[in-house]
């Protein structure tokens, strides 16, 4: 299975979306919530590393939504070609098809990826990436590509719920992002790549 989570994991860093940037901040984080939990390693990172493994994909049928169906079809290819057992299967399926949705959550997997996906999109670092690559890759003009960054960070602050800590975390670093969101003027809007048509 090493080899397997090995491979997901060049397969990801490999595509322009996430990107290396917002990749290397979700392993980090999930690193540091991992260890704080029981939890099966190979179904977190298997899970973790196929939730996003089709936005680029995604990205250009012109619905991002898509990315969870995608790559919930692309985890039962990979659980035929490997053997995974039925259980891991039901945590990693879970991570995928649910890492967009509130809780509760069947296993802590799930919970731990969610969290940890969060923080990329609060951290300046990652906030200032998905600007960058809006404004840059997708040519956006300057509001839009602010209301996508505005839009994701909302969602994920939205959904972080794995303790108390955590939570206040979470808070500080979207007060920080609102701070900037609300001088920077621009109206905050459900992307056109989000709306449903």
């Amino acid at each position: 299975m090493q080899n397997l989570i090995k491979k997901l994991r060049k397969e990801l860093y490999s595509k322009p979306s996430p990107g290396k940037i917002l990749n290397d901040m979700m392993d980090k984080k999930l690193k540091e919530f991992a260890k704080q939990h029981r939890h099966d390693e190979e179904a977190l990172w298997i899970g973790s590393y196929l939730a996003d493994m089709k936005i680029t994909e995604a990205l250009e049928t012109g619905d991002i939504t898509k990315h969870v169906p995608m790559a919930s079809k692309y985890a039962r290819q990979i659980f035929k070609q490997y053997s995974i057992p039925e259980d891991k299967q039901e945590i990693i399926l879970e991570i995928i098809e649910k890492h967009h949705e509130p809780g509760p959550y069947e296993h802590i997997e799930t919970r731990l990826f969610v969290n940890a996906d969060c923080f990329k999109f609060l951290e300046p670092k990652g906030a200032f990436h998905l600007f960058g690559a809006m404004y840059g890759r997708t040519n956006q003009d300057f509001d839009g590509s602010m209301q996508y960054v505005m839009f994701k960070a909302k969602e994920k602050y939205s959904l972080v719920d794995l303790d108390e800590k955590t939570k206040e975390e979470a808070e500080e670093l979207y007060a920080r992002l609102k701070w900037m969101f609300d001088r920077i003027g621009v109206k905050e809007a459900v992307p056109e790549v989000y709306q449903k048509s």
